[in-house]
């Protein structure tokens, strides 16, 4: 049995790294950086005001679907796609995404985690499966890179902060049911920032497919919201005939409440057989926090 530990953004915060899109719009407010010019910084601003979070990705994504349009609108009224306006979104993202590798370089990403990679090869405590990982996979969605201690395989999925060019920055819930129109519409513009199709340009996700493929797994999430912008990548992990297991390391925040019911609701939602999901999902009951994680 081998063991998949997913590394997210809370990660990246939990060790005192200020990578959450709210410390990044502060950065942009004393940097040159024009915000009138960039339509998803303004949503992103707005969305930050009212929900006090925010999320680049998503934005994109939901401007991208504006400049789409409505197929049946089009064809009804005869009206073609206007491909210099995906093209100006995505030339929006590209500049959000050199300023982002420039904040994020200003953090100390190569913090050593304590500990970590012992806690990651314990055993499970639950449901039948007993033994301890005979391999260990970091899959960190970050794009920093900490020093882990141990023997361990590690893949950062979206790039590294050495490599702006090479850094997935988009979305990736390919399974949103408007795609394959999206697809079918013949515009690469339209494409070029969904993951799936970022994945290919390494040898990260062909070492994960690798890695799942070979034997069952247990899924150790840290610190990853397991939010929509990864659900096609996340949903291949989860319901693959391999996983046997899911672990949720949440957030609990000063006020005694957490994060685990949000993470597990996204997890629902990349797991289309809920049979599935109930049997893989640890019980809370049975996972730690993040803290405990450490503390161990």
């Amino acid at each position: 049995m081998n063991r998949l530990v997913i590394i997210g953004n809370g990660f990246d915060l939990f060790h005192g790294l200020n990578t959450s899109y709210k410390d990044f719009l502060t950065y942009l407010d004393n940097c040159p950086f024009d915000v009138e010019a960039s339509t998803i910084i303004k949503q992103a601003y707005q969305e930050l005001e009212d929900k006090n979070w925010t999320d680049i990705e998503t934005i994109y994504y939901k401007e991208l679907l504006i400049c789409f349009g409505d197929p049946e609108t089009r064809r009804h009224l005869g009206q073609e796609i206007d491909e210099e306006d995906i093209k100006d979104l995505n030339k929006d993202l590209d500049v959000i995404k050199r300023h982002l590798a420039t904040y994020l370089g200003t953090q100390n990403q190569n913090q050593i985690v304590p500990n970590f990679t012992d806690i990651s090869l314990q055993r499970c405590t639950d449901h039948v499966h007993y033994q301890e990982p005979s391999n260990v996979f970091i899959l960190n969605f970050n794009y920093t890179t900490p020093r882990f201690m141990g023997g361990v395989s590690k893949v950062n999925i979206h790039g590294t902060l050495n490599d702006v060019e090479s850094m997935i920055f988009g979305y990736g819930d390919e399974a949103d049911e408007i795609y394959p129109q999206i697809e079918k519409a013949d515009i690469d513009e339209f494409l070029r920032n969904f993951k799936s199709h970022c994945y290919i340009q390494s040898n990260n996700y062909k070492d994960l497919s690798e890695f799942i493929d070979a034997d069952e797994y247990q899924v150790m999430t840290v610190g990853h919201s397991c939010g929509r912008s990864d659900h096609v990548l996340l949903g291949e992990i989860f319901n693959h005939e391999n996983c046997k297991e899911i672990e949720v390391n949440y957030h609990q925040f000063t006020d005694g409440t957490d994060d685990f019911n949000s993470i597990a609701f996204n997890i629902g939602r990349a797991m289309p057989n809920k049979v599935e999901y109930r049997r893989k999902l640890k019980s809370k009951e049975n996972c730690r926090t993040i803290a405990e994680l450490h503390e161990e």
